[in-house]
């Protein structure tokens, strides 16, 4: 969200006269208005993080731009009442022209506080990327606009409006305006007009848990343009005041739980993704729109996640008498969102690959967060001896599509114990909600020279293929495909004896079965492997 930000003030500044001037929150004015009140004509106003009351303007310069630093990532921007207008709203704004705001929270927590944002009088402005997550007085509303032409609101979370959500009131009429892709949720109606509206247009928008309707026309016109939304779970009628057609749906738009801005991100199956208006502007991952704020992001997850797994006091080397040790996992996001899988597994020294365990299901991740597991593994005494790699990997784990994978190896030692009642082998795994216990594979019966496996499989675009040397010697492992045609060398050269591993890569190669060749001095093994798109 932070790379937009950057975008949109460059563009405006492209396109500002000579002259304009940049103002930065608080490094160049302690607060919003005081740098509001001294801006001229195409101005720009940038908002650091942190928290700041709102602001207030009355025939203020004309083609101001006043921007955070975003509304839905952890750098948030946040606004609370301005005591510069007379009923406290957040953010009242009368008489300007060209105004575009965007990119910060708004809380108005106070009982005595009135309406989020309030735009008056004005024409040609531009509403965005802004969450009103409170609005506590009775008689408060998220956002209300009269008399303002020629304005489009959009990419807007509105909740917790006690009256109305979005509202254009009474009174002259706003010509040309368009409410695209916001998600309301919260107290009163959702989106209401209380005049005639002329050129009314209401695209892409997700109306859902209002107290009374969702869409709500009380003065409807053939000029309106009321199409491609979702409304559910309203107190009253999902629409209401006019006839919706096909393109308005009313089905649970299945968002991701919790209270955090991303729990109206829609989740892998929802109905609402690429419902929108095929007119409308792509979605930041380049797909037609969802309906509402927040969209699905359908762009590979592994472009932007990454997985480090790391043992706490290497080496690890576990006694035959069993023992414990310690690693953390840290999965990280570096931008966008993603909602994924995490899981793992076990290479044992014979070469088995034991079932998937720890997995956890539809983790989400905003931009720039990290996730950070500290956990602890317990290995029984009746294990194997020999080196045991552990994985883990981010993705989806029905499929075993893989979009990040690490791995470290620990080694037990040989048994010296004098035998006593056989039990199962295990490994235990505890710190992440309740204890994992792992049962290992039995021992194969009859040891090979080397050992060839790739998990997962089939994969998707990536897979580790691991193998295992009794004795040093030259090995060569090489992918082709079912014509014999070579795809890939992966490893060429002298390797010690012991477990090795190495990721295949197939993102630019077709679906299909290709062979895993290993050669290791006098003896060879292959495995096939289905890459599934």
């Amino acid at each position: 969200m932070r790379r937009l930000l950057m975008l949109i003030p460059a563009l405006i500044l492209a396109a500002a006269p000579t002259g304009a001037v940049t103002w930065h929150i608080p490094q160049d004015y302690p607060t919003i208005q005081a740098a509001v009140d001294a801006a001229a004509p195409y101005d720009s106003i940038l908002i650091e993080p942190g928290e700041y009351e709102g602001f207030f303007s009355f025939e203020g310069p004309p083609h101001l731009t006043i921007l955070g630093s975003g509304a839905f990532s952890e750098n948030t921007t946040s606004l609370y009442r301005s005591s510069q207008n007379p009923i406290h709203s957040c953010v009242w704004v009368q008489h300007v022209q060209g105004w575009e705001m965007g990119h910060f929270i708004i809380r108005q927590h106070m009982p005595q506080d009135a309406s989020g944002i309030e735009l008056w009088d004005a024409d040609s402005c531009w509403v965005h990327h802004v969450d009103v997550m409170e609005v506590t007085n009775d008689q408060g509303m998220g956002l209300i606009l009269g008399n303002s032409d020629n304005t489009t609101i959009e990419r807007c979370l509105v909740r917790a409006g006690n009256y109305d959500v979005i509202s254009m009131w009474y009174g002259p009429p706003n010509l040309n305006l368009t409410f695209r892709n916001l998600t309301v949720s919260g107290n009163g109606n959702g989106i209401i007009n209380r005049s005639a509206q002329p050129n009314l247009h209401i695209v892409n928008c997700l109306t859902y848990q209002n107290s009374v309707a969702g869409i709500h026309i009380q003065f409807p016109q053939s000029s309106y343009i009321i199409q491609f939304n979702d409304s559910w779970a309203n107190g009253g009628p999902e629409y209401n005041g006019f006839y919706p057609d096909s393109t308005n749906l009313t089905v649970n738009p299945l968002l991701v739980g919790g209270h955090m801005w991303w729990s109206f991100t829609p989740t892998a199956n929802s109905p609402v993704i690429d419902a929108g208006d095929p007119d409308s502007p792509l979605d930041p991952d380049g797909t037609r729109a969802d309906i509402g704020c927040i969209f699905f992001n359908q762009g590979p997850p592994g472009n932007h996640l990454s997985l480090a797994l790391e043992p706490v006091n290497p080496p690890i080397i576990i006694p035959p008498e069993g023992g414990s040790f310690l690693y953390t996992t840290q999965a990280q996001d570096t931008s966008g969102w993603a909602t994924f899988d995490a899981w793992g597994d076990l290479r044992q020294p014979d070469g088995q690959i034991t079932n998937s365990f720890l997995v956890r299901s539809d983790i989400h991740l905003l931009a720039g967060q990290t996730l950070l597991r500290q956990l602890q593994a317990h290995l029984s005494s009746m294990a194997l001896p020999g080196t045991y790699w552990l994985r883990a990997y981010l993705g989806d784990h029905p499929s075993q599509t893989v979009v990040a994978a690490d791995s470290f190896s620990f080694v037990k030692e040989e048994t010296g114990l004098s035998p006593g009642p056989y039990q199962p082998p295990y490994l235990t795994i505890t710190g992440w909600d309740d204890p994992v216990r792992l049962e290992l594979l039995a021992a194969s019966a009859q040891p090979q020279e080397l050992t060839l496996t790739a998990s997962p499989n089939p994969f998707n675009p990536s897979t580790a293929i691991g193998y295992e040397l009794r004795a040093a010697s030259l090995v060569s492992l090489r992918v082709y495909d079912t014509a014999g045609r070579l795809v890939a060398t992966l490893v060429e050269g002298w390797r010690e004896p012991g477990t090795h591993e190495v990721v295949f890569d197939g993102s630019n190669l077709a679906s299909g079965v290709y062979l895993n060749k290993l050669t290791a001095g006098d003896f060879t093994a292959t495995e096939k492997m289905v890459l599934m798109k």
